[in-house]
């Protein structure tokens, strides 16, 4: 125990010091203070709570501070001592560590304080850390302490909040309590000043306003607005003081609280789900004293220090170690939530092997179906103990049986089926037969290999319709068998909503995988949407886990739909491995639809040969019923042998052909038309395409039908000149093939629009016009209206969902006010496009989505994409003359910055402009270097230099505009240009111009020198 008063001399300032709430001691005082500790927690003086202790003991009331370890308490006793010291008008200011103290020690220290500020004018004694005493010697305290506020000197005191004793029989004194001592909203800039905490980072969710957090934030970096590594062991250590204190109370408010960390979040009701409900009080004692919890009262929640990770694990660690049996109870409610994920990392963190063991037992399928399958396996296979002799039960074998099929290791799958036959007569209970209907329902999904069937056991009850698993893996089933059929998918089913609990939901993945790729099949997209990039994440994730059978149906969804809506597939062995998967599942009909698009990818990468026997192999072996696979091969087949045969042979085969055929389907209709169009027979293809033209434009057809447009190139040009203007971007990514007799410097030839056609253009500015003429209704003066027009022309005819767009649109409201004005706004925009009941739909909604009507709204948007994509893909069948008239025709469309609103900018616009900026950019380069090839210098100037009127900063494209202007001898521009690109680097911080065009440069002025000593 320790006394110091305030205003000793000099030569006490280095005595060490450690406060009893855990805080340094230090050599240098702060503001002053000259006797007394001042850590890292000292530094920020704390105003308000100063100010409403004095004004209580100026109303003759003791102050009573209960708070945990590291809430500051011995820091404001501190600055109160100091504050007292520094008034002129008050006496001695006394501090005594009470910590450990006997309360005859401590009898004896106060007669000493009355001792020395006998006589003086409304002194002071701070005590600290006031330890817990039994009742009666808590009652002699507290009457000593009243005795000396009686004689006129003030007590400020405090402890911890377990210290109940003490603060019963100090009734009568005022109580600052935990909450009080947080760093509040008002203090926090002078908090960020003086520790340099970044304006991103979210303090209040990182340390719930807990002063020794708050400090243990200083060294966060700002641009990420990441916690230091002190942060970690600070939080572990103000959490584990806290559990420590609990434990020491009586009654489970230390079950409850454990319960609590293990959770990590939730609702208070979750912590009673599974054994006793907690109560109000135990509510009200951890909301009132430990804010640690995060508990909101109102909303009945709470939220621990989720953020440091490290911490929370080595707190869960404690709690398993120490409560086996709450552990167990975590796991069951976390599985009852839900909440799959984090019961999983519970069990793989902090369980032992028995433990683990035994939840893996109560829970044999569920993990595996949450995309924990290595978990299930890595826990079956670890060591176990000499009691286990007798081999695993029929529940471990399920367990084992599930996870091999979902990690793809059949091995494993056929040795479980073995075991569980010669074990089936073992009942196991009802969880075991809960179990085996959802193994059941995996077998029958992946589709059974062989030696992988489950024997036949009546499970009783109706699991297979009642549970969601089993009925998503029954629809995906069914989606596979529609797919290869090209049969329209069911309506979707309100079980198939990702949970945000489970990351890598398997039956859900499934299923999503395979509307997606419905979707492409069918024609449904002509474009990747946000679906596309979230499932290419979430993809990876699947195979880090080797969950090789979702991931392999996720990546041929996604590689499907690059592949058809004409972009690069970057996972080039989709097609291959999903063939395989399905070949080990005896999947006939999903392999032959692998071969088939693996066929078309070949093609496109100009492998006709590949994808010729590839096309023949697949036709040849579909069967009976899948006509659709056998339609898409014939095709694949016919476009190959059309690329390589000569045009004579061509005009011979064609010449056979049945012109006056009828009742033809579209996949006929359209080899017929491709056959024509390449043996460039204009006439009877002009004569096929009238009879056929319903059949050639089903919209099922688009995709597949651009992909043979795009494979034959100039062949396909008589077919592309009759297709509709308004949707050839639909089915070509080449431009018509009248572009190739324009001028270079010709504007872009737009489609003829009919009164009911609606063009929004976007960049340069917003301009909407109906049949080429510019749209002057007043509702169109409404800028929300104008916005929404943007964002969604910008999307180019896929679905947005609603509240994507609320959260851009009004990004500072509630989501359901936003989700109102949402709802007003698109009223309104239908009614400045002229959208009626009975008339056109110029926006169209499906389930959650919002899109525009592409059938009758164009944009610039989609000229430009189509031509960039033509250009900076550098696909087959184009020529290098066809890609710089297609880059000529992209500067005319691109004639300003991209749109952006004024006002609220929402941040997806500029970003757009950024993207759609560079990709100008990107192909005016590539035309650059396609017209130095072709020595077009005209179109190489006028496209280099329209680069250079929005990227003046691009290294290369300053060297491209060197190297063609020293092409046309103009080396003096050169010089110039050289001279301003140096200028604008020293005045922006960028220092010199790269080596490379220094290099350029100096050899250009070379052989300018050259030149000239020869001349």
């Amino acid at each position: 125990m320790t006394m110091r008063q305030a205003g000793v001399s000099d030569g006490q300032q280095g005595t060490d010091w450690r406060g009893g709430d855990g805080s340094p001691s230090a050599s240098m005082a702060v503001e002053g203070v000259q006797a007394l500790p001042m850590g890292v927690s000292f530094t920020v003086r704390r105003r308000g709570l100063i100010r409403d202790v004095l004004a209580h003991d100026a109303a003759g009331k003791a102050v009573l501070i209960c708070a945990p370890s590291h809430f500051g308490k011995t820091a404001l006793l501190i600055q109160v001592v100091e504050e007292v010291r520094t008034d002129p008008k008050r006496g001695a200011a006394v501090l005594i560590d009470a910590h450990d103290a006997q309360i005859d020690e401590l009898l004896l220290q106060l007669d000493e304080v009355e001792e020395i500020t006998s006589g003086q004018d409304r002194p002071l004694v701070a005590i600290d850390n006031l330890p817990v005493f039994e009742a009666c010697a808590a009652r002699m305290l507290v009457e000593r302490l009243r005795g000396l506020r009686r004689l006129g000197c003030g007590v400020v005191a405090s402890c911890l909040p377990s210290n109940r004793t003490l603060i019963k029989a100090f009734g009568d004194s005022i109580k600052i309590a935990p909450r009080a001592l947080t760093v509040g909203p008002h203090e926090y800039a002078e908090w960020m000043r003086v520790f340099s905490l970044p304006v991103a980072i979210d303090v209040y969710g990182l340390t719930q306003g807990i002063p020794a957090l708050v400090a243990a934030l200083r060294g966060s970096l700002g641009g990420l607005a990441k916690p230091p590594r002190q942060y970690s062991s600070c939080v572990y250590e103000v959490c584990q003081s806290v559990m420590a204190e609990i434990e020491g109370e009586e009654g489970s408010l230390w079950s409850v609280a454990a319960l609590m960390m293990l959770l990590g979040s939730g609702s208070l009701s979750d912590v009673g789900r599974c054994g006793p409900a907690i109560t109000q009080r135990q509510v009200s004692a951890l909301a009132r004293d430990y804010p640690i919890f995060g508990i909101d009262p109102a909303n009945q929640t709470f939220t621990c220090l989720t953020d440091a990770a490290d911490a929370l694990e080595r707190l869960r660690q404690d709690v398993v170690d120490k409560s086996p049996r709450l552990a167990r109870r975590a796991v069951k409610t976390l599985m009852k939530l839900g909440r799959v994920d984090d019961a999983a990392r519970l069990v793989e963190g902090q369980f032992s092997p028995a433990m683990a063991l035994g939840a893996i037992r109560a829970y044999p399928v569920e993990f595996s179906l949450a995309g924990h399958a290595r978990l299930v396996l890595r826990t079956l296979d670890a060591p176990r103990g000499p009691s286990s002799h007798a081999g695993p039960r029929a529940i471990e074998l399920v367990a084992l049986y599930a996870a091999s099929i979902i990690a793809g290791d059949l091995r494993q799958a056929r040795f479980a089926a073995k075991r569980l036959e010669r074990l089936s007569d073992d009942g196991g209970g009802e969880r075991c037969a809960f179990a085996w209907a959802r193994a059941e329902a995996i077998h029958s999904a992946w589709g059974g290999s062989d030696g992988t069937e489950l024997p036949e056991r009546d499970h009783g009850g109706d699991v297979a319709t009642s549970d969601d698993a089993c009925i998503l893996l029954s629809l995906h089933a069914r989606l596979l068998h529609a797919l290869v059929r090209h049969e329209d998918l069911e309506e979707p089913l309100a079980a198939e909503g990702l949970r945000d609990s489970v990351r890598l939901d398997q039956p859900r993945l499934l299923v999503e995988a395979d509307r997606m790729m419905g979707e492409a099949l069918m024609g449904g997209t002509l474009r990747l949407d946000e679906r596309d990039e979230l499932y290419a994440g979430i993809c990876g994730e699947l195979l880090d886990e080797g969950l090789t059978w979702v991931a392999g149906q996720m990546r041929l969804a996604l590689a499907t739909r690059r592949l058809l809506v004409g972009m690069p597939v970057a996972d080039e062995r989709a097609f291959s491995d999903a063939g395989t998967l399905y070949v080990r599942a005896n999947n006939q009909e999903m392999q032959l639809l692998c071969t088939v698009l693996e066929g078309w990818q070949d093609l496109l990468h100009g492998e006709v040969i590949n994808a010729g026997f590839r096309g023949r192999q697949a036709a040849g072996l579909a069967g009976e019923g899948l006509d659709f696979i056998f339609g898409w091969a014939k095709l694949l087949e016919r476009v190959a042998q059309l690329r390589n045969t000569s045009l004579v042979t061509l005009r011979e085969e064609a010449v056979a052909i049945d012109l006056a055929e009828r009742g033809v389907d579209s996949l006929r209709a359209w080899r017929v038309a491709l056959e024509l169009s390449a043996a460039r027979m204009d006439a009877e293809l002009s004569a096929w395409y009238s009879m056929h033209r319903v059949s050639l434009l089903d919209p099922s057809m688009r995709l597949v039908a651009r992909l043979a447009i795009d494979a034959l190139g100039e062949r396909a040009d008589s077919l592309r000149r009759l297709l509709p203007r308004q949707l050839l971007v639909g089915y070509s990514l080449l431009a018509p093939e009248d572009a190739k007799v324009d001028r270079p410097f010709q504007v872009v030839a737009q489609p003829e629009l009919d009164e009911e056609q609606v063009r929004i253009n976007l960049f340069g500015g917003f301009r909407a016009e109906r049949g080429g003429h510019v749209m002057v209704d007043e509702l169109w003066k409404r800028k929300k209206a104008s916005v929404l027009a943007a964002r969604l022309v910008l999307a180019e005819g896929s679905f947005v969902p609603r509240d994507v767009l609320a959260g851009e649109l009004w990004p500072g409201l509630a989501p359901e006010r936003a989700k109102s004005n949402l709802y007003t706004t698109l009223s309104i925009l239908r009614g400045a496009l002229g959208q009626r009941q009975m008339g056109v739909n110029y926006l169209v909604t499906q389930g959650e989505g919002v899109a525009i009507n592409v059938e009758y709204i164009s944009s610039d948007i989609m000229v430009f994409n189509a031509l960039t994509r033509q250009v900076l893909l550098r696909r087959n069948g184009a020529s290098a003359p066809q890609l710089i008239e297609l880059c000529l025709k992209a500067e005319q469309v691109y004639v300003g910055p991209l749109y952006v609103p004024d006002r609220n900018t929402p941040r997806f616009f500029v970003n757009m402009r950024r993207v759609l900026q560079a990709k100008f950019v990107d192909c005016m380069m590539r035309g650059v270097e396609l017209a130095i090839d072709e020595e077009n210098t005209g179109a190489a100037i006028w496209m280099v230099e329209a680069a250079l009127r929005y990227e003046p900063r691009r290294e290369d494209v300053v060297r491209a505009a060197m190297r063609v202007y020293d092409l046309d001898g103009r080396r003096r521009e050169v010089e110039e240009l050289f001279m301003r690109h140096g200028v604008y680097l020293r005045e922006h911080g960028g220092g010199l111009p790269e080596p490379e065009t220094r290099a350029l440069y100096e050899r250009i002025m070379q052989r300018k020198r050259r030149h000239g000593s020869v001349s």
